[in-house]
């Protein structure tokens, strides 16, 4: 999971030693994801979730989301390369 150490958020193995509720969780989670993660999920026409469980999940499906979309974008660009240059 893409999450950032330091001020961003708290690391998930001190959540249960900070007797945290659900929501506190939940907002420091978010806060401690990256970037394009915070901005996928700020963006979504139903909102942000307000579990910890529901922001947990939509945050790796997110993710996966984009990854996967990164790889089939890069191999898509990678051949329209190739094909270019092979027409030069």
């Amino acid at each position: 999971m893409p999450f950032r150490g330091g001020n961003g958020g708290v690391p998930l193995q001190y959540a249960a030693q900070l007797n945290w509720g659900d929501t506190v969780l939940c907002h420091h989670f978010y806060q401690g994801l990256l970037n394009h993660l915070q901005d996928l999920i700020a963006n979504r026409e139903q909102g942000k979730p307000t579990s910890f469980h529901a922001m947990y999940q939509l945050a790796i499906t997110v993710d996966n989301r984009y990854w996967e979309r990164n790889c089939k974008r890069d191999r898509f660009c990678n051949t329209e390369k190739e094909a270019a240059d092979s027409h030069h």
